[in-house]
């Protein structure tokens, strides 16, 4: 388990206590042998200093630079721009021949991203070419409230935790380019790997987020639903079993062994 609470201004007791009610209920347990208790349940509000530190390393070799920028005025600056990044708000570069001795904890932090296309084997997408400069453009690794960003706080403990596969939706797709690119800075010899999934949609076709209460588990809990019930749904819709039927906890390492044999 890992509780990506970067972001120490959105995250709250309540949302924690939510995420370790909804995995008890499913039966979902801590490995807690001694190899793997210490990297089985990781909080990044507690490694600040780790962050801290890489980002010291990425200073010193020059990677890095001061941004004052807020969201507005980066808009007014791209207005009838056409930068490429599609609907995603691309940094024009505003800062970046500021002087790094500007460092100040009002300013956020930019990683360097050279111009250059990124090619990376999707196990659903196949063959996926990125370009980060086109797409967001220098990628801001802590924000102007000190807060250490989802992209920069996520390679970091793939790194540390020794992840090397990625599965997630398809909405993070875009963001594996830069990914990979902040992990090359950091000295990551070896590139993740990725697999990208269609998203279940309402609907409308609005992806089912925590912050509209869709579908919740704590809600479909609530309405008395089984968390066999529930498992069984998630296997049949990403195709791992045949047909919609409960599936208890202790199936699931089978259904994904025969996955991977058979591979789906």
């Amino acid at each position: 388990l890992r509780l990506e609470d970067h972001d120490q201004t959105r995250c709250r007791p309540e949302f924690e206590t939510s995420i370790y009610e909804d995995l008890a209920w499913f039966g979902f347990h801590f490995d807690d042998r001694p190899e793997f208790k210490k990297k089985s349940h990781l909080r990044q509000s507690d490694r600040l200093a780790r962050y801290e530190n890489l980002l010291a390393i990425l200073a010193e070799k020059k990677l890095v630079y001061p941004c004052d920028c807020s969201r507005a005025k980066i808009q007014q600056a791209i207005k009838n721009q056409n930068t490429g990044g599609g609907d995603e708000l691309c940094y024009p570069r505003t800062c970046r021949l500021r002087a790094r001795s500007e460092f100040k904890d009002e300013f956020g932090i930019r990683l360097l991203l050279a111009d250059r296309e990124i090619h990376f084997e999707d196990g659903i997408h196949g063959k996926v070419t990125q370009n980060p400069q086109r797409q967001c453009g220098d990628i801001l690794i802590k924000d102007r409230n000190c807060n250490f960003t989802y992209q920069f706080a996520v390679v970091v403990d793939d790194m540390d935790q020794g992840v090397n596969l990625v599965i997630r939706g398809d909405d993070l797709l875009h963001a594996s380019g830069r990914q990979i690119m902040i992990a090359a800075a950091l000295g990551r010899s070896s590139p993740l790997q990725f697999i990208h999934h269609p998203l279940l949609t309402d609907a409308s076709g609005k992806k089912l987020g925590k912050r509209f209460f869709s579908e919740a588990v704590a809600k479909r809990r609530a309405n008395g639903e089984q968390p066999e019930d529930l498992l069984g749904q998630a296997l049949f819709l990403a195709g791992l079993i045949p047909a919609l039927r409960p599936v208890q906890p202790a199936e699931l390492v089978q259904c994904f062994t025969i996955a991977a044999q058979t591979g789906v």
